[in-house]
């Protein structure tokens, strides 16, 4: 059974400086970009660098909000949240990316770069091939907004 006291929605899975994210206790004495070049000094740097403080299968459950469209490498992400999970949690994850409607992926892709540059965040990514990519099963998606919107539920 999961033990819903157990889930990690961890900051270190997530970079998205222009959120303006409080700093965590342990690093409230660094200036707040350096929170961000490397989240904090027990948890992960934008690098990719592993969760230390936490060992693999410690949690029954990782979740991740809009996250994946602000890594320079989301397979990596999803590879570390894999390396969290309990070999029968679950890994839920809310995330914008690519349309279903072709059309709409076109208006996506056009304004790419400029979206990226004001929000740092990549809106048109490929969301199920990144997580096929980190080698998760994926058990459910839900998919809205001409289907950019994405709620995945997924095994390590």
């Amino acid at each position: 059974m999961l033990n819903l006291f157990r889930v990690l929605m961890p900051g270190g899975l997530e970079s998205r400086p222009r959120i303006g994210l409080v700093p965590c206790k342990e690093c409230r004495a660094h200036q707040f970009d350096s929170h961000f070049k490397q989240r904090c000094a027990c948890g992960k740097s934008e690098d990719g660098l592993p969760l230390q403080r936490f060992a693999p299968g410690s949690f029954d459950t990782v979740v991740d909000a809009f996250g994946l469209c602000s890594h320079d490498d989301p397979v990596a992400v999803l590879k570390q949240a894999a390396r969290l999970v309990k070999p029968e949690g679950r890994i839920i994850l809310m995330e914008h990316g690519q349309a279903s409607w072709g059309a709409w992926n076109k208006r996506l892709d056009e304004g790419a770069e400029d979206h990226k540059r004001k929000w740092g965040c990549w809106w048109n990514r490929d969301i199920l091939a990144i997580v096929t990519q980190a080698g998760l099963e994926i058990e459910s998606v839900s998919r809205w907004h001409f289907g950019t919107t994405y709620l995945i539920i997924a095994k390590p």
